[in-house]
């Protein structure tokens, strides 16, 4: 299945990200290990999927704008698409990558990463699987 995803992912994408989803996936295929320092450019990945569902896709996105980043963002494209329940099912699951951490609640999921408190090496290969197959059932609703 996660070839399916990987040829999902790189035929649905827009052209933008088209180069370099190829290369992550080449790197990843050549060096299956890599997953470690691939994950946080697929969370870069799916925060801009997610960012497709809302009305604002297309603005600048400024640091201070806490609104549009992590959890905040998830929120914004449920609401904005409370007439699609498969994709507010998939968004409610996808939340889990957007919990709080904190260095003493060490959560393997975007924010740990983000925040320094948790390194890409925790993770594991069937994790990272997981995050592609999300990616995949993620795009399926997205306008990329």
């Amino acid at each position: 299945m996660f070839e399916e995803y990987k040829k999902n992912i790189l035929s649905n994408t827009r052209i933008d990200w088209q180069y370099d989803l190829e290369q992550a996936f080449k790197i990843y295929d050549k060096f299956p290990d890599s997953y470690s320092v691939l994950i946080p450019f697929f969370f870069s990945y799916m925060e801009e999927l997610i960012r497709s569902l809302t009305p604002n896709y297309h603005m600048q996105i400024y640091e201070d704008d806490k609104e549009e980043v992590g959890m905040p963002l998830v929120e914004k494209a449920i609401e904005k698409n409370s007439d699609n329940n498969k994709l507010i099912q998939l968004l409610k699951e996808i939340k889990k990558y957007y919990e709080k951490s904190s260095i003493f609640n060490k959560t393997y999921n975007r924010n740990g990463i983000v925040h320094g408190y948790v390194h890409p090496d925790n993770w594991t290969k069937e994790t990272f699987k997981q995050l592609i197959k999300d990616i995949n059932d993620l795009q399926f609703f997205c306008s990329l």
